[in-house]
């Protein structure tokens, strides 16, 4: 699965922000795009995340954000809605590697303002 970090303008806000696109073949991608999108507003609790996860401590905070679970079973992360935990069609499962890397990706893809053209592509294998 690839990712592409980019940006786009928002008429409403009159101001451009980052965003995410997805190349994937058949994976949801939804609650993944969501869960980021939440982070980029908490970035304390990103940075938090990947602290746990380069610690290997997955289990001493919760990684879920305000609407957004991740539960962590052996080395995978999924990431559900906390809204509506039975749906699973919208849910995303990633390794401990792509989940840590798209963290540490978004982290540093959001440290740079959001001008024009500004991308990055990220593969998740």
């Amino acid at each position: 699965m690839e990712i592409k970090f980019t940006t786009r303008f928002v008429e409403v806000w009159h101001k451009r922000i980052h965003d995410i696109e997805f190349e994937y073949n058949t994976e949801p991608i939804n609650a993944l795009y969501c869960y980021l999108r939440e982070l980029s507003y908490n970035l304390e609790f990103a940075k938090e995340i990947l602290s746990q996860l380069d610690s290997n401590k997955l289990f001493d905070i919760d990684f879920s954000s305000s609407y957004w679970g991740v539960d962590i079973t052996d080395d995978k992360f999924k990431i559900y809605s906390l809204m509506d935990e039975n749906d699973t069609e919208n849910q995303t499962t990633l390794t401990k590697h792509e989940f840590r890397t798209v963290i540490f990706e978004w982290i540093a893809f959001l440290k740079n303002p959001p001008n024009e053209g500004y991308e990055k592509l990220v593969s998740m294998n």
